[in-house]
């Protein structure tokens, strides 16, 4: 019963009416924030970094990935993590997965698991990654924790036999003790070279707004990130 209801949920959100209501959601999020802070400076030039290394056995994949969050034009490190996230087909393009991060902030380290589904159907040439997860952050210092709902679609497409084109949208929705409503929208294009069947480059630009319990916050965001597939 549940997975028939998320599967006919995902489908609707790949429908042409499912994507304009997604999009004009992210769309109209961003217009208000702008329109609220537009005499505040918020913006932020923001880098990410990250190494990932995967690896399949025999039906389970595994992925551990390491990564830096520059902040403030690029200067400070904001987030340094280790993730490793596990998952496994329950159906065909659905897939069960669990994760745990740990990440070491300027001031607290925050442990972070998590549970989710991904769908992802192929429609003519384009493939469709929706994930809906569920992450628990621990903030170890302060000894309280927040939960929240994070929904992705990213959107990819071969592009030659090397270059892989992806688009990302997605949004993250918190409740705490002190805050509850949507905290995060993120999105932004990306491509993905492939060297080799060992080594890959995932470069995306995300366009990112945060609600850091007060105002939005804007930043645009390089992500650059050297994949190693071990198999």
């Amino acid at each position: 019963m549940i997975i028939t209801t998320l599967k006919e949920l995902f489908v609707f959100s790949l429908s042409k009416k499912g994507l304009l209501i997604l999009f004009t959601f992210f769309s109209v999020y961003f217009a208000l924030a702008q329109d609220e802070n537009e005499d505040t400076k918020n913006w932020d030039n923001q880098l990410y970094l990250s190494t990932k290394v995967t690896m399949i056995s025999p039906k389970w994949k595994f992925s551990g990935e390491i990564q830096a969050r520059l902040e403030d034009n690029m200067q400070d490190l904001e987030t340094l993590f280790a993730e490793g996230v596990a998952s496994f087909p329950v159906f065909k393009n659905i897939e069960f997965v669990s994760d745990f991060r740990i990440s070491k902030k300027p001031d607290e380290i925050v442990l972070r698991p998590g549970l989710g589904i991904l769908y992802k159907p192929y429609i003519n040439d384009f493939q469709f990654v929706n994930q809906i997860k569920w992450q628990n952050d621990f903030h170890i210092s302060e000894g309280y924790n927040e939960n929240a709902l994070r929904y992705v679609l990213v959107v990819n497409k071969q592009l030659s036999e090397r270059m892989i084109g992806s688009f990302l949208a997605g949004a993250l929705y918190r409740w705490s003790d002190d805050f509850q409503g949507t905290e995060l929208i993120r999105t932004g294009p990306g491509v993905t070279y492939i060297f080799n069947r060992k080594y890959n480059l995932f470069v995306n630009y995300y366009l990112s707004i945060e609600n850091n319990h007060e105002y939005w916050e804007w930043a645009g965001i390089p992500y650059i990130q050297l994949i190693i597939n071990l198999d």
